[in-house]
């Protein structure tokens, strides 16, 4: 689960037997949050942003194998934030670029989807997007 406004990651493990849970949050009085739920598979995914409010628009392609993911932000304005990634299986020799240069990056969290399996990683990475349209502008890409 993605909090867009506060920019915050939690996963949720998946329940087995089918119980119901609920989420929540305390708001205090004129407080707003958006709640982008998604399942995690055990494959690179791309799980949100704070850049756009759907999680998903700011998003131009991804790409992504078993080793390393590529992802193109649309770049015709300019605007600064996180994305959230998983990435499974992964050790701890990340590397990552954005638009051409070392990213820096952070673990928010180390989950296994499946609840059996090896571990992946959720990382926070901070982007900024030029809004020039040029070649790298918005081009995310990591090795895993």
């Amino acid at each position: 689960v993605l909090a867009f406004w506060g920019s915050k990651y939690s996963w949720i493990p998946h329940q087995r037997g089918g119980k119901q849970r609920t989420l929540g949050k305390r708001l205090d009085p004129h407080e707003t949050e958006i709640f982008h739920v998604k399942p995690v598979r055990d494959e690179p995914q791309y799980i949100g942003s704070d850049i756009h409010f759907t999680c998903g628009h700011e998003v131009r392609f991804f790409r992504a194998s078993d080793c390393w993911l590529e992802l193109g932000l649309n770049n015709y304005c300019r605007r600064s934030g996180y994305i959230f990634v998983f990435l499974p299986k992964c050790g701890d020799g990340i590397k990552a670029t954005v638009n051409g240069k070392c990213g820096h990056f952070e673990l928010v969290s180390t989950i296994s989807p499946d609840g059996d399996g090896p571990p992946g990683k959720v990382l926070r990475l901070w982007v900024t997007v030029r809004g020039d349209g040029s070649d790298n502008d918005g081009l995310i890409s990591m090795v895993f």
